[in-house]
Order: structure tokens, then C-alpha cells, then sequence
């Protein structure tokens, strides 16, 4: 953040306690929920849709994926939706140990070495690169579970080198360096 952004924050009476407790509170959220979670796009992986014959159309994937997406109530529950831990945020979380790390001088090693091995487990199969733990459909085409992307990917990296740069830690270089490929 540079010092522009900061005293428009100040200004705002958002000074750098602020972000540092809501930071905290955020951290804390994911950690008691073992950063599993819902995603908008999830909704393929609903047990009733992917045994019901709407399940073959591309039509019917979008609309119910949208149907979710967009409802006021969370139904993911009740249709059988499971909580999933997404590499993306898992990368966006290392990439916020990183900044608390920049900010305070200190980082929850056991919380950032968790990450990186649950990163390294949910890598895509016979790939460099990383995949949303559901399926999804779009306009153009379906991705099965798992499909590598490029925009998980860059978030998965990116979280990877951030936390390697300010613990040195190998195993999130490593990791990096090998989805060079990708």
C-alpha cells in the first residue's frame, strides 16, 4: 500500500490497527472452519444435480450453477453441496501470512507450512498446475473437478513465492518453481 492509498484510509478513520484486527478476524474465520468452505461456482458438485439426467446439458449446468450464484439462500446444505478447500484461497491466504509477516515482523509458521502441504496435496493429477475442487461449466465448455486453470494457478503460486519470500521456506519454492511448466 502506498502512502497515497494509506491517508486515504487514515482519513477514513481506517488506520493500520484497523486492517491488522480485521485481518485477524478473517485468519481466525478460516482456521475454525479448516479453510473449507462454499464456493459461488459449486454447485455442480451437488448430489442431487450430478445424479439427475440435468447433469448431461450444458444449459442446465449453467443455469443451475447461476440459480446458486445468485440466491438469497444458501441451499448448497440441503442439495447435498460438500464445503471444499479451494487451492486459490488456500494461496490467498498464504499471500495474507506474507503481508502480516511485512506488517508485524512475525507469521504463524505451523499455520503457513499447513497451507503449503494441503497446496501440494490438491495439485492437479499429471499436471503443473491447479484446479478448482469442483466442476464447472461456462459458455464454451465444461471443466471436470480438478481441471488445472491458469487463474487458480497464479493465485496458488503467487501465494507460494509471497510466503517463500519472507520465511524461505524450500517446500513453497519448490512448488512454485515446478508449475513453471503450466
Amino acid at each position: 500500500m502506498d502512502s497515497v492509498d494509506l491517508q486515504r484510509f487514515e482519513a477514513r478513520g481506517l488506520d493500520k490497527k484497523y486492517w491488522a484486527h480485521e485481518s485477524d478476524a478473517v485468519l481466525s474465520w478460516l482456521v475454525s472452519r479448516d479453510f473449507e468452505g462454499y464456493d459461488p461456482f459449486d454447485a455442480l458438485s451437488s448430489a442431487l444435480f450430478r445424479y439427475s439426467p440435468f447433469a448431461l446439458s450444458a444449459a442446465a449446468r449453467i443455469a443451475w450453477t447461476q440459480f446458486h450464484k445468485l440466491s438469497p439462500v444458501n441451499l448448497r446444505p440441503l442439495l447435498f453441496v460438500p464445503r471444499t478447500r479451494n487451492p486459490k484461497a488456500l494461496g490467498l491466504a498464504l499471500t495474507g501470512l506474507a503481508r502480516q509477516m511485512a506488517a508485524r515482523g512475525s507469521i504463524d509458521r505451523h499455520l503457513g507450512d499447513r497451507l503449503v502441504k494441503w497446496i501440494a496435496s490438491s495439485r492437479s493429477v499429471n499436471s503443473a498446475g491447479w484446479g478448482y475442487p469442483f466442476s464447472w461449466q461456462n459458455r464454451a465448455f465444461f471443466a471436470p473437478r480438478g481441471t488445472p486453470n491458469a487463474v487458480c494457478t497464479a493465485f496458488v503460486v503467487g501465494g507460494l513465492l509471497d510466503y517463500a519470500a519472507v520465511t524461505g521456506d524450500s517446500e513453497a519454492s519448490r512448488l512454485a518453481v515446478e508449475s513453471i511448466p503450466y
